[in-house]
C-alpha cells in the first residue's frame, strides 16, 4: 500500500487504439487509495482517425481479505475529448480482487460500471448528446523485479475508457516510491 508513479502504454489487441498514459496513486493507512491519470492517443476504431486526450481521478478502499488478497472498491470520474468534435464524461464504480500468488507475482481481476455522457457533432453539424451504461472487465498480472520496480500486463474487455475496441492490452512499468502516508 504505497504511493506509486506509473507510465502506462496502451495498445489495443486489434491495433486500432493507441494510448500513452501518465498515472500516479497513493495508498493511505493501508486501507484507502487515491489515483489520477492523464492520457492521450489515437482511436482508429471508427471510420476516421481521431486523436484524444483525457483524465481520470479515483478513490477507494482495499481491505485485506487474507494475508495475500485484497478486495478493491472504488469510485471514479473521467473525461475524454477527441479532435473530431466529440467529448465524453464518465463516472462509476469499480469492484475487484488482487492477490499475491507468489512472492513476486500479483494477479488481479476487476469489473467497472460506467455511467457515460457523450456529446458529438452529427453529419448535419448539430451537437447531439447521449448517455449509456457500460461494464468493463479486466484481468491483470504484475511481476515485481524489486520491491520498488515492477512490470504489469492487463487485458481489458469492453472497457469504454479505452475507445470502441472490444479488447485492449496494457503494458506498464511501475516505480513505487515507498510509504509516504
Amino acid at each position: 500500500k504505497t504511493s506509486k508513479g506509473e507510465v502506462f502504454n496502451f495498445k489495443s489487441v486489434d491495433e486500432e487504439f493507441n494510448q500513452v498514459q501518465l498515472a500516479g496513486s497513493i495508498g493511505i493507512a493501508d486501507l484507502f487509495h487515491a489515483s489520477a491519470y492523464w492520457a492521450k492517443g489515437d482511436d482508429e476504431t471508427e471510420d476516421d482517425d481521431a486523436k484524444f486526450k483525457g483524465f481520470e481521478i479515483a478513490g477507494g478502499i482495499h481491505p485485506e481479505l487474507s494475508d495475500s488478497t485484497d478486495l478493491e472498491l472504488e469510485v471514479f470520474y473521467g473525461k475524454r475529448d477527441w479532435d473530431n468534435y466529440e467529448s465524453g464524461k464518465y463516472k462509476g464504480l469499480g469492484f475487484g480482487f488482487r492477490s499475491m500468488l507468489a512472492d513476486k507475482f500479483e494477479l488481479g481481476i476487476k469489473a467497472r460500471w460506467y455511467d457515460m455522457e457523450e456529446e458529438y457533432e452529427n453529419t448535419c453539424n448539430n451537437f447531439c448528446s447521449g448517455s449509456s451504461d457500460e461494464i468493463g472487465l479486466s484481468i491483470s498480472g504484475r511481476y515485481s523485479f524489486t520491491p520498488a520496480i515492477s512490470l504489469g500486463v492487463t487485458l481489458f474487455n469492453e472497457d469504454p475508457q479505452y475507445g470502441d475496441s472490444d479488447n485492449a492490452l496494457r503494458i506498464d512499468g511501475r516505480w513505487s516510491f515507498g510509504d509516504i502516508l
